[in-house]
């Protein structure tokens, strides 16, 4: 049931092949190329069939891929056959089908004519397939043959059903245009078909690209992110840095300051330790205790006792005689008027008693063997 779709795709294909100069010398690739360019420009109507023929005989969807494996593979050989044979391609390679004589009678025939007419208005209502018109026809001719009456109806309707599928347009002329037409349908349909899978293969391989510049815009989107991250990252890390220099460098500066601070204090305190200095804050305090004694000298109440200032100048001198041995280059007489010179406070018992504390003390920490009592018993 096969064969014939096959034979008359490959002689269509061969017959373009020929008419454009490919001989039988040409290579098994040219061949089948040449075959393919046919296939889709003069011989498209028999290589949609042959693939709806196979579709439908074998199963849906195993038509494309009988046509691309198997018989490309073996095309060439069929091509060559038929450039070679005597006469070309007008040979005929089966033997032609003849119809029996018992199913040419005049009723058979009119019965196959009205039944034909049936189809034929039934394909216009409803496309079929080549086959389906065999069989509703086949069903309707073995009908009216078993309700037939005459004597010969039992041979004819035996004869009927031998006969092969591809025999009844041999038999019944009128069942060809229905057929030729059911073909067209289904080469038609089958066109729609692989048109539909076409657009449905672009728009999934347009999905496809969409989906990759998607991705790929993603990707670049998530580099372009990752790059800022990074810089903003570098940028805060220098920030940081920056940050940490200048506090670095202002701890640095307040060290530097405060060391320069420490020795500034560490000399104005050993300037302070100077025997000299030392002796003048010693005639200060003596200087002033001196006057609290005589500012209030007579009055009741006094600043300082007569007692107390003894004291202080007994104080005074044993400094006086100390720092001196410390330091034998001091001259008593220009220390003595610089501090005396200095004093600017009016005297109050206060500031006399405080300045009369740290002569004192002075002299317990200058010269402590003076200022212990003397045993005297």
């Amino acid at each position: 049931m096969f064969a014939p779709t096959v034979r008359a795709a490959t002689e269509c294909a061969t017959r373009v092949l020929v008419s454009q100069g490919t001989t039988n010398a040409a290579t098994h690739e040219a061949i089948r190329e040449g075959a393919r360019r046919a296939f889709g420009s003069q011989c498209r109507a028999e290589g949609l069939l042959l693939v709806s023929e196979h579709d439908r005989l074998y199963g849906a969807g195993t038509g494309r891929s009988f046509v691309d494996g198997p018989y490309f593979a073996d095309f060439p050989r069929a091509a060559r056959v038929r450039m070679n044979a005597p006469g070309g391609l007008t040979v005929t390679v089966n033997k032609p089908v003849r119809c029996p004589d018992m199913l040419q009678i005049h009723e058979v025939q009119d019965a196959g004519r009205d039944f034909a007419g049936v189809e034929q208005d039934d394909l216009l209502r409803n496309p079929k397939t080549d086959v389906d018109v065999l069989a509703s026809f086949t069903r309707r001719m073995d009908a009216r043959l078993s309700q037939a009456r005459h004597v010969m109806a039992r041979p004819v309707l035996e004869e009927f059903r031998r006969l092969l599928p591809m025999a009844m347009e041999a038999c019944f002329p009128a069942l060809r245009p229905v057929l030729a037409s059911a073909r067209l349908v289904a080469a038609q349909l089958e066109a729609q078909r692989i048109e539909m899978e076409r657009q449905r293969a672009d728009a999934e391989r347009a999905r496809i690209e969409a989906e990759q510049r998607r991705i790929e815009e993603q990707r670049i989107a998530d580099l372009r992110r990752a790059d800022e991250l990074r810089l903003a990252e570098l940028r805060r890390a220098e920030m940081q840095r920056a940050e940490e220099d200048r506090r670095r460098a202002a701890e640095e500066e307040a060290a530097r300051k405060r060391a320069e601070a420490q020795r500034a204090e560490e000399e104005r305190q050993r300037e302070l330790r100077r025997p000299v200095n030392v002796l003048k804050r010693s005639y200060a305090h003596y200087a002033f205790v001196k006057q609290c004694f005589e500012f209030r000298s007579g009055y009741v109440s006094i600043f300082v006792s007569e007692n107390e200032f003894g004291r202080a100048r007994i104080a005074i001198k044993a400094i006086e005689t100390k720092l001196k041995s410390l330091d034998g280059s001091i001259n008593t007489d220009f220390a003595w008027a610089e501090a005396a010179s200095s004093i600017s406070i009016v005297p109050e018992r206060d500031t006399c008693q405080t300045a009369l504390q740290l002569l004192m003390a002075a002299f317990q920490e200058i010269a402590p063997d003076a200022a212990t009592p003397k045993k005297d018993f």
